[in-house]
């Protein structure tokens, strides 16, 4: 009585049929806003990834450009000089050679237009108010000590051109002169400083090339050199430290192997012992300090064998 008649069965059926239908379409669309969300937000990753990388490409470039840019203009103080002279005037500080159209450190054969452009203009525009206080030179600094200090700085940095010459050609812009002068003379001392070290250094480690020649390879890279040469250094003074240790625990082992009767030789010893000196040192020791109070024991037997009159010898 309880069974369903066949139209109930029927519509029942059919609506476990719906049911699953709606369950199994659920299901996908799930499905599908995962995908939906995967296609949309992958590309976004990515491309946000993109963008901090060439971020950080462009800085790691425009640092190098400015580390260039420094690097160049802390090379090119005399062709400095030479700009600020041709900017005046080519007839105002003729050529180092006569007859050359070479250009050199201290004369250029480009158009005074194109020096005033590339390099007055660049250099010494550049370096301006602010290479002023940071070459120390004072404002009220008057016209006699300034031409006296250029006279000194001309002789002491052995320019090519005479002092009066650059004055002509520098005439209203003597402190431009003196800031370049000095900046000059400054790489010359550090120059001449890095030379007198690596000369030394090289003495000192017995290096296999000449200063001439190592200063030659590593030219524009001398704090390389420099460093390099004092690895070296330190290297051999600890090499010659281990040495001198090693010397003094031979003598040692030497001494204790005499005071224990060691049945082996202090080369073989030393032979066995290779790099682990410290342990021969330590087992000669415990060796003599056991030796030493076995002797004091059996002397103290001996005198009591002897005052107990014992029946028997101490060595018995």
């Amino acid at each position: 009585n309880n069974k369903p008649s066949g139209a109930n069965a029927a519509t029942l059926n059919a609506s476990e049929a719906q049911a699953e239908e709606e369950d199994g379409g659920g299901l996908s669309s799930g499905l599908i806003v995962l995908i939906v969300l995967v296609v949309m937000f992958v590309p976004i990753a990515i491309l946000a990834l993109y963008a901090q990388s060439k971020k950080r490409q462009d800085e790691e470039r425009q640092e190098r450009i400015a580390t260039y840019e420094a690097s160049r203009h802390s090379k090119n103080y005399a062709a400095d000089i030479e700009s600020g002279a041709a900017a005046a005037g080519r007839s105002a500080v003729p050529p180092l050679v006569e007859g050359s159209d070479d250009g050199s450190v201290w004369s250029e054969s480009r158009d005074i237009g194109d020096i005033q452009a590339s390099k007055a203009g660049s250099s010494l525009a550049a370096m301006g108010a602010a290479g002023l206080a940071a070459s120390g030179v004072k404002k009220d600094l008057n016209d006699d000590e300034t031409r006296a200090e250029i006279r000194r700085l001309c002789k002491e940095t052995n320019s090519p051109k005479p002092a009066d010459e650059l004055l002509q050609a520098y005439a209203g812009r003597e402190k431009d002169l003196l800031i370049n002068l000095r900046k000059l003379h400054a790489k010359q001392t550090k120059d001449a400083d890095v030379r007198a070290e690596v000369e030394k250094l090289a003495k000192e480690t017995n290096a296999p090339k000449s200063a001439d020649e190592m200063l030659a390879s590593y030219a524009g890279r001398e704090e390389d050199l420099l460093k390099n040469l004092k690895k070296m250094k330190a290297k051999q003074e600890a090499e010659a430290l281990r040495n001198g240790d090693k010397a003094a625990v031979r003598a040692e082992v030497e001494i204790l192997a005499q005071e224990t009767g060691a049945p082996k030789s202090v080369d073989e010893l030393m032979a066995s012992y290779a790099g682990r000196e410290d342990e021969l040192l330590k087992n000669l020791k415990k060796m003599k300090e056991k030796q030493g109070k076995d002797a004091e024991l059996r002397a103290e037997v001996t005198q009591l064998a002897s005052e107990t009159n014992a029946p028997k010898s101490a060595d018995e």
